[in-house]
C-alpha cells in the first residue's frame, strides 16, 4: 500500500520565492506583424537567449509563465505590444532591457520594460489606432469623404451572415497622400465590441 501525502498550497508562495513580474512593450514591424505563433515563439526564445530567469508553472508540463495582450490582425505591424513575464531573482528594468539588446528577431523593438505586481492585469486600449499605405489605384475616389459624411455604413463581412454597421466601430479615419502614388490610412477602432473587422 502507499502512504498519503496531504500537501497545502500556499498562494502566496510565488512572491515569498523571488517571482517578479515585468510589463514589456514592443514594437513589431515587417512579415511577422499579426501571426500570433511566430511571434510568441519568437519572443519566448529571445528571452531564453537572453539568459531572462523565467519562472515556469508547476505540474507535469511546465510552461513559462507569460502573457500576451490581445492578438494583432493578421498581417499589420504594431507600435505598442504588451507581454508580461514573470521571473525570478530581483532583476531590475536596466538588467531586463540590457540582456535583451539584440536578442529578439528583426523587426522586434522593445521599447519599455516596467515592474508591475504579480498577476496584474495586462492593458487593455478601448480604443486601437491603425495605419496603411494602399496604392492610390486601390483607394476609390471621394470613399473616405463619403464614409466619415455618412449617418451608417453597413457592410457583410466574410463569414457572417447579417450586415455591419461600421460607424460606431470607427472612432477616426484620416488619409494623406503620400509621393510615390500611395495613401497613408489611419484610423481608430473602438474596442469592446464583440464584432471582428
Amino acid at each position: 500500500f502507499g502512504v498519503l501525502r496531504l500537501v497545502t498550497i500556499d498562494a502566496d508562495a510565488g512572491s515569498r520565492r523571488g517571482v517578479m513580474e515585468r510589463r514589456l512593450q514592443f514594437g513589431l514591424h515587417g512579415r511577422l506583424g499579426g501571426d500570433r505563433v511566430a511571434l510568441t515563439t519568437g519572443l519566448l526564445r529571445g528571452l531564453r537567449r537572453a539568459e531572462i530567469p523565467l519562472f515556469f508553472s508547476q505540474g507535469f508540463h511546465p510552461q513559462p509563465k507569460v502573457s500576451f495582450g490581445p492578438a494583432l490582425p493578421l498581417g499589420l505591424a504594431s507600435a505598442g505590444e504588451w507581454v508580461d513575464i514573470q521571473c525570478l531573482g530581483a532583476l531590475g528594468v536596466g538588467d531586463i532591457r540590457g540582456k535583451c539588446s539584440g536578442c529578439f528577431f528583426p523587426g522586434t523593438e522593445l521599447l519599455e520594460v516596467e515592474e508591475v505586481p504579480l498577476n496584474s492585469p495586462l492593458p487593455r486600449p478601448d480604443r486601437q489606432g491603425y495605419e496603411a499605405e494602399i496604392a492610390d489605384a486601390d483607394l476609390e475616389a471621394g470613399a473616405i469623404p463619403a464614409f466619415l459624411s455618412a449617418e451608417t455604413r453597413f457592410v457583410t463581412l466574410p463569414g457572417k451572415k447579417d450586415p455591419v454597421d461600421l460607424k460606431p466601430l470607427v472612432a477616426d479615419l484620416q488619409a494623406r497622400p503620400l509621393e510615390n502614388g500611395r495613401t497613408l490610412l489611419r484610423w481608430v477602432l473602438v474596442s469592446g465590441n464583440d464584432v471582428e473587422i
